[in-house]
Order: structure tokens, then sequence, then C-alpha cells
């Protein structure tokens, strides 16, 4: 899957790398999970300068495509399609397999796709511009990490 870096900048006390696909791109290489990606996030939450430990965490725009009836339809309970709607999300990558904790080289070896699940933190009405779909993210981090600036 084709993409591309926008870059990375450090805001509020987040570093971000932002990701930008050149068009929308499954969710998990394997499988249809019926997500599919359009922008992607790798943040870098400050933790304890002393140890020097930050944590990265990934991010993404996904959007799933759902089918609403026709108006007709609904009140007789019929299924005759529908318009296709997206719904736009942004969320986290939770990672499962193989396991981030292992130091055994193998285990990744031997994994030919990594597997994860999708975990929606807020709901967008329509697919929002880069900019805005980053300062939503960088709301929703703040809890966690950045200093406001």
């Amino acid at each position: 899957v084709s993409h591309f870096a926008i870059g990375q900048s450090d805001i509020r006390g987040l570093r971000l790398t932002t990701f930008v696909y050149c068009k929308p791109a499954p969710y998990l290489a394997q499988g249809n999970t019926g997500l599919y990606k359009c922008m992607r996030w790798n943040v870098d939450l400050p933790g304890n300068q002393a140890e020097a430990t930050n944590t990265l965490f990934s991010y993404f725009l996904c959007y799933e495509e759902t089918r609403h009836p026709a108006k007709e339809a609904i009140p007789l309970g019929l299924d005759v399609g529908g318009e296709a709607v997206r719904k736009w999300s942004i969320g986290l990558w939770r990672h499962s397999e193989p396991q981030t904790t292992t130091d055994d080289v193998v285990d990744w070896l031997l994994c030919p796709v990594p597997s994860a699940s999708f975990k929606k933190m807020l709901l967008l009405d329509e697919e929002p511009s880069s900019w805005y779909a980053t300062d939503l993210l960088v709301q929703l981090l703040q809890p966690f990490g950045g200093n406001e600036s």
C-alpha cells in the first residue's frame, strides 16, 4: 500500500509523524474487516525523561462503508439496498500478534502479517481534512501527554 509522510511535528508536547494514504487501504492486510484507513499518526508520548522512556502509539483515521435503506422500505421492513454512506472515526491500533513484549525476533519472523484491532475513540459525521483530523487527535491525546503551549 503506498503512502507518504506529510511530516513530523511537535504539538503541545506530543511528537506526531503523519502519513496520508494515496488511496484508502484495508485496515488489515489479510481478511476483510470492512474498515479502510486513510490517514495514520505515529504518536510519541513523553515519558520519564530521567529514564528516557517514551511510548509510541499508532492512530488511524478510518471509515466503514454502510448502506442506508431506502426511506420507503423502512416502514415495510424491506432490505432494498440503499445509498452507501461512509462512517468516519479516529481510533487506536491495538496490536495483538505477535506479542509486543517478546524479545524473540523469531516470533516476528514467523508471523507473516501482524494482527491488530481498531479501538474507536471518536466518531465523525463526515470526512475531515488532514489538518482538522490531526487537531482532533491532539485534543483527544491532551490528557495523556503534552503540555499546553
